[in-house]
């Protein structure tokens, strides 16, 4: 397949995969894919993105139809995703004074995928590359799906050059959805559902970015070029990421599996004493009988999850892990959880659980495991372990910052400081915040969960009147890679039974 001139002096250089039949694990291809890459010439030329690295030779050979490899000035790179930096090596062996233009995050990672030294130029939301003739705005897409994503707008053109929002796996050589039809919309939903959906909350975001930017055509890192109604593709996006209306009713979600129905009869109890205590609606599933859909799509909206299991042989059973594999850190970090469970001659599963939970950022209450049939103190345990839950949920829905204890500390690097001599530093008359962008591994947790005072795309990029202080703590205490820290000064008004977390390197007002 030969290059095609998408618009005056730009071109679709990529390649298409028709065989391929699975996409990072993830993803059933049924229709192949293709990895899009553009070439836009100007006085001075920008190549925006590359290939997977196996179709690196078939990439350069397109281009080369175009022009020398020599001639081209910008690699202008969307992300770091090795589908779209693959052959970044290969054009950087032929045209070392090339300069790559991406996010900071992109540049930062491109080096630990080259493990050398490029020619580089950082950009972020609003700034412009003038290629002489023809312009490129750059939009901040952070999280759509990496935490380095920008989408390019050629303002001359009207194209917006998506990166992988708006993309689908779908290859065919007719390359325009105009012409192709819509036989790629049910894979432009199902990438949406893999790839986007996790990040719902980033979409609609960034989907009021595009407001008031006249777009005739949408260029996606895969699957067909739009331009039959590219507005049609946004209004999609912004639909199927809108947010959730409050619910004035929490939604608590029970899940569970029972051999021999000892585990339910804990289920039944805690249902009992819950809807008790609270206004509460409670969906509750049959993990050997239910589809795990139904199960996730009621977790959109919950605000607890419980998850009742036997132990067998030391574990819990498959089905239970079936389901727990299906969730996701990204989407359901903020619940309230819990595991119960009867059990025989050993008890693991739910502490098993409980691991798994941790791991997905959930705010873990401590299980509850009772041996065999749970006669009436057993029961009465029962009841006490959802009154435990009942107040997690209560005080979660009020947003009561210190409830729960930080559970990322075990993933940490060390104790042991960054150099000082790249530290950041934030300081409030009730907090002072340190930042290490050498430790910082772009987790994105402090910019998800707290974004009035995180905005990566903003300088100074740390807000703290953003925030109350105590709930700022308690995200940096969430910080992984303990890239972010804090102090308490003397003059600070934080109540003195907020002590600091894991992120705490020095309470100044015990030294009074």
């Amino acid at each position: 397949m030969q290059a095609v001139e998408i618009r005056p002096d730009v071109y679709w250089v990529g390649v298409q995969d028709p065989e391929l039949r699975t996409f990072d694990i993830i993803m059933r291809t049924e229709n192949g894919s293709s990895y899009n890459a553009y070439l836009v010439r100007g006085e001075k030329n920008a190549l925006i993105d590359t290939v997977k690295a196996k179709f690196a030779d078939e990439f350069i050979e397109r281009i080369k139809a175009i022009m020398p490899i020599e001639n081209i000035d910008y690699l202008v790179l969307q992300h770091a995703e090795p589908d779209h930096a693959g052959a970044v090596e290969k054009i950087l062996e032929l045209n070392p004074e090339m300069t790559v233009v991406a996010h900071p995050n992109t540049v930062e990672f491109l080096h630990e995928i080259l493990n050398r030294d490029f020619k580089y130029k950082r950009v972020g939301n609003g700034k412009e590359l003038d290629l002489g003739g023809k312009t490129l705005h750059f939009i901040s897409a952070l999280l759509l799906h990496w935490p380095d994503n920008i989408y390019s707008y050629l303002k001359e053109e009207k194209i917006l050059f998506s990166g992988d929002s708006f993309g689908s796996h779908y290859a065919d050589e007719r390359l325009f959805d105009d012409i192709i039809g819509d036989s790629f919309m049910h894979d432009f939903a199902y990438y949406y559902d893999k790839i986007m959906h996790p990040f719902k909350k980033q979409v609609y975001a960034t989907m009021t970015k595009l407001e008031g930017l006249e777009i005739e055509m949408i260029c996606p890192a895969h699957g067909p070029l739009l331009r039959k109604e590219p507005q049609r593709y946004i209004e999609l996006y912004r639909k199927w990421s809108e947010p959730l209306p409050a619910r004035e009713i929490p939604k608590i979600v029970i899940v569970y599996a029972s051999a021999y129905g000892y585990t339910t009869l804990l289920k039944d109890k805690i249902i009992e004493t819950m809807s008790r205590l609270g206004d509460f609606e409670i969906r509750c599933y049959d993990l050997e009988s239910v589809e795990y859909a139904r199960i996730l799509a009621d977790l959109e909206d919950a605000c607890a999850l419980l998850i009742g299991s036997p132990t067998i042989n030391k574990d819990a059973p498959s089905v239970v892990w079936d389901f727990l594999s299906r969730l996701s850190p990204v989407v359901h970090q903020q619940l309230v959880a819990a595991a119960f469970g009867s059990y025989g001659w050993s008890g693991e599963a739910v502490l098993n659980i409980e691991k798994r939970l941790l791991t997905l950022r959930m705010h873990v209450v401590p299980g509850l495991r009772v041996r065999l049939k749970p006669d009436g103190a057993k029961l009465k345990e029962a009841e006490a372990f959802a009154e435990r839950l009942v107040e997690a949920i209560q005080e979660k829905r009020k947003n009561i910052p210190n409830i729960f204890l930080p559970i990322f500390s075990d993933i940490r690097e060390g104790k042991e400081e960054a150099g000082t001599g790249n530290m950041r530093e934030y300081v409030s008359s009730d907090l002072i915040v340190y930042w290490y962008p050498d430790k910082c591994i772009h987790d994105t947790n402090c910019f998800v969960n707290l974004p009035e005072v995180f905005a990566p795309e903003k300088r100074p990029w740390v807000n703290l009147k953003g925030a109350d202080p105590v709930a700022i703590m308690r995200n940096i205490d969430n910080c992984p890679s303990g890239a972010l820290q804090y102090s308490i000064p003397e003059t600070s008004s934080i109540p003195a039974e907020f002590t600091g977390g894991k992120g705490l390197r020095k309470d100044y007002r015990k030294q009074k």
